[in-house]
Order: C-alpha cells, then structure tokens, then sequence
C-alpha cells in the first residue's frame, strides 16, 4: 500500500511540475504588417533563364530595416517594354527584432511590378514565423518603389 501511494505521490508530482511549463507556452500571434519599401538593382543580366538581378532595399513602416534580394530567374515576353512572368526571387529583410526569409513570385508589366513574398524562416522574433505579403510598386528606372501589406504569423 505505501509503495502504491509512494508512486501515486511521484506521478502527481511530475504533472504539477509540468502542467506550469505547457500553461506558459505562447500561442501564436498573427501580426498585420504595411508600408513602403525602395528596391534598387545593383547588378542586372540577361541570361537563359530570363532575367538574374540583386540588389538592396530599404523598408519602412510596420517592418523596418534594411535587406538584399535575388531575382534567380524570369520569363521574358517582352524586354523592351518590360513584360516579365514568373520572376523567381528570394529577398531577406534585417530588423532590429530579427531577419525575415521571404520566397518570391512576382511579375512585371510595364512599370507596374507584382510580387507575392512568403515568410519561409526568420530570427529573433520571427524565428519560426509563416506568413504572406503583397507587393504592389512601380520601376521607376533605377528603383522599385513598393507598398506592402499582409501578415505574419509568429510562433511564439
């Protein structure tokens, strides 16, 4: 009897010790995030694969920081008048709470550029964040001035 009250005593023990550490877990907390963000190109090529570019840019509003971007590839329709699908890119984004890891897809028509950036990874406070923003900007020649909007799911 005491050797069953003995291990009763120890099982109660243990769930009290660990029913506190799953209370405190954090739930997710989805964030809306919107502003601006200025993309300049440094270098640009034209290969096989369409369009190659990187660059930097500089966002402002809800997400602030400085980042670099990739243009990995692109479907050409019309070079001289700037129509391109299917542009391929990767763009990571340096905040004081973290970096963000975005996938991009995005198109160009004219002036007019469309980008659709997933949140695959982050650090700091986006460490393990998922999320999706829109990317609506106009090329201006020597930079993309873009609005962005959408939100970010943060894991913990």
């Amino acid at each position: 009897m005491k050797t069953r009250v003995c291990i009763l005593l120890v099982i109660l023990t243990v769930a009290i010790c660990f029913v506190p550490t799953l209370a405190l877990a954090a739930p997710a907390q989805t964030i809306q995030v919107s502003g601006s963000m200025q993309e300049v190109i440094i270098q640009f090529a034209l290969t096989a694969h369409g369009v190659t570019a990187t660059g930097t840019d500089t966002w402002t509003g809800t997400l602030a920081g400085d980042g670099t971007f990739h243009i990995f590839s692109s479907d050409v329709i019309d070079l001289t008048n700037g129509i391109e699908a299917n542009v391929i890119s990767s763009r990571i984004l340096f905040t004081s709470e973290g970096s963000l890891f975005l996938s991009d897809l995005g198109a160009r028509n004219g002036d007019t550029v469309n980008v659709v950036s997933t949140v695959v990874r982050g650090t700091g406070k986006f460490k393990n964040a998922t999320g999706q923003l829109v990317l609506q900007g106009l090329h201006t020649g020597t930079a993309i001035n873009f609005t962005y909007s959408g939100s970010i799911t943060l894991a913990h």
